[in-house]
Formats: structure tokens, C-alpha cells, sequence
């Protein structure tokens, strides 16, 4: 479900001080619908390097991203996510695999199952430890109307 909050909590834990300490490098892409893996890899370098010339071959772009990730621990949160065929998970996740142990990939959706896909998908492809997914719940009627007549 939309609106609940999910790219907010994110923004807070990827804003945290100990977030950004614990990371040598973050970036934060916002997917939706269009799960293209160059764009993907893309939008991850211009956010690491706001000067970087992101060129349209995909070999380009995993050679810039391999010198810039290789044995650093990054985070990189995919925001609005839907994609749910492994294959283009695997895809993404075959140019991440060369980041530092303790690296993070990320992701809102709306959908448990592109969530677990995303992340078995990832976990073949850079080895990184599966967290079960975190599902928002909407408030009930009573907590929003407490909320609303709150002073």
C-alpha cells in the first residue's frame, strides 16, 4: 500500500549519523516501474559522483562502478520498487558483488513478494545477509482519530 511511510523510515535509517559513519559510500535511487539495470547503475553513480560521465554501455558502467565500490562497504537504497522476476535481480546484483563485506542494498516496496525475490535474488549474487522484510501497517480507525484530536 502506498503512503505509509516506507521511503520516509528509509530516508531516516540511510540519514542516520551512524548509518553515515558506518559506510564508506551511500546513494539512493528511486526505481518505480521501469527496473532497467543501466539506468539503475546509472542513477547509483551519478549519486556517488555527482561528476561521473555516465556513458550508455553497460560494460562502461560497471567498470566505473567496480573503481568506485571495490572493497568499500556501500549502501544503496532502491526506492518504490517493483520488479518481481528474479532475473533482472540477478542481473543487478551480478555488478555489485565486488563491495566490501558488511555492504547493504535497500529496498521499499509495496509487495512482499518483489521483496523476497529482490533479496534471494541479491543474496545469490553478493553474498549479503538476509534481513525478513519490514512491513508498515496502516494505523486503524481509532489511532487516526486519536491522532487527529490530539493537541
Amino acid at each position: 500500500m502506498g503512503g505509509l511511510g516506507k521511503t520516509t523510515l528509509s530516508q531516516l535509517i540511510f540519514d542516520d549519523a551512524q548509518v553515515q559513519a558506518y559506510f564508506d559510500i551511500k546513494a539512493w535511487v528511486y526505481v518505480s516501474q521501469s527496473f532497467d539495470v543501466k539506468l539503475i547503475l546509472g542513477k547509483i553513480l551519478r549519486s556517488i559522483d555527482h561528476e561521473s560521465q555516465v556513458g550508455p554501455e553497460l560494460d562502461h558502467l560497471q567498470a566505473q562502478l567496480r573503481k568506485i565500490i571495490e572493497g568499500k562497504r556501500f549502501l544503496f537504497v532502491l526506492d518504490d520498487v517493483w520488479e518481481e522476476t528474479n532475473q533482472s535481480w540477478e542481473a543487478l546484483g551480478k555488478y555489485l558483488t565486488v563491495g566490501a563485506l558488511g555492504s547493504k542494498v535497500m529496498l521499499t516496496t509495496r509487495s512482499t513478494k518483489v521483496a523476497e525475490v529482490g533479496a534471494g535474488a541479491l543474496n545469490s549474487e553478493i553474498s549479503i545477509t538476509i534481513v525478513a522484510p519490514y512491513q508498515l501497517r496502516g494505523l486503524s480507525e481509532e489511532e487516526c482519530w486519536n491522532l487527529l484530536v490530539k493537541k
